[in-house]
């Protein structure tokens, strides 16, 4: 589609980064309620080792190339999964908000 769109360039063949948006967050009053938004970066991943501690190692790699809430890797075929929890900042908020990442 992105070289139908004269774009390719702009796209990778085996990583996607997903914006997801539901439900409300805090308050019901339509102007202060929010939907919570998720960002998942998604990637066909490549080797990691032969090991199972290699595989996992390369999965948290992926949080050194973009910040989302969750990182997922199908090239491996080792079911792993972990969190890592980190501080996010927010340049509009002037705020750190303790969060998670879902690996």
């Amino acid at each position: 589609m992105a070289d139908q769109l004269g774009i390719r360039e702009r796209y990778s063949p085996t990583t996607a980064l997903l914006f997801i948006r539901f439900g409300k967050h805090g308050s019901t009053d339509r102007h202060h309620g929010r939907k919570i938004a998720y960002t998942v970066y998604a990637t066909h991943g490549s080797g990691g080792g032969r090991k199972e501690g290699g595989k996992i190692n390369r999965l948290a790699d992926l949080a050194q190339i973009v910040d989302a809430d969750i990182y997922l890797c199908a090239h491996t075929h080792l079911p792993a999964i972990f969190r890592c929890g980190y501080f996010r900042t927010s340049m509009a908020n002037s705020s750190v908000q303790m969060v998670s990442k879902l690996f």
